[in-house]
């Protein structure tokens, strides 16, 4: 076959990304996802270990970050209100069990191309030098505001069941 057999429409490439999202959807990643972001601003999660950055908190001294075992994470309103063991807080705010789990600070990228969601692992086919010719230059016209919208969100949410919580989206398709 030569490349020219290989021809896709934006169509069919998204029928392809339709496919991944439902892969997506009925192994549970997007509905979780979702779930989390309809999370109560107010809860708390109990006998976790936190690791932090800050020097006050766990080990202290040259490290500038710790791990504390067994500590709780009261959150107010969508912010951090305090840290520490056996934490006491109003019975009305739900408790999330930590045991056995880590909290830790959220992770910033610095660098995501977030309407690129879509054409997630393109470079196999194309292989990395021709990425951006064949892959990205060919596709990227085709891309509609909703197509863009769509595609930047599938990528936020991935980010967000990676633990991304802050990215600069490198969006040079518009």
């Amino acid at each position: 076959m030569t490349s020219e057999n290989h021809k896709i429409n934006r169509r069919d490439m998204f029928k392809i990304g339709g496919a991944v999202v439902g892969s997506i959807t009925a192994a549970g990643m997007v509905s979780s996802a979702d779930a989390r972001m309809r999370r109560p601003l107010s809860f708390i999660i109990q006998n976790a270990t936190v690791l932090t950055m800050d020097e006050k908190q766990g080990a202290g001294g040259d490290n500038h970050f710790g791990q504390i075992d067994n500590c709780d994470v009261y959150v107010l309103d969508g912010k951090i209100e305090e840290v520490g063991k056996n934490l006491a807080v109003l019975s009305t705010v739900e408790v999330i069990d930590g045991t056995d789990q880590i909290v830790l600070p959220g992770f910033v990228d610095g660098h995501r191309h977030l309407w690129q969601t879509a054409m997630r692992n393109r470079q196999e086919i194309f292989g990395f030098g021709n990425y951006g010719p064949q892959g990205i230059n060919k596709y990227s016209p085709s891309y509609s505001a909703h197509d863009m919208e769509v595609s930047a969100y599938m990528g936020g949410l991935e980010a967000l069941n990676a633990g991304v919580t802050s990215a600069v989206d490198f969006c040079h398709n518009s």
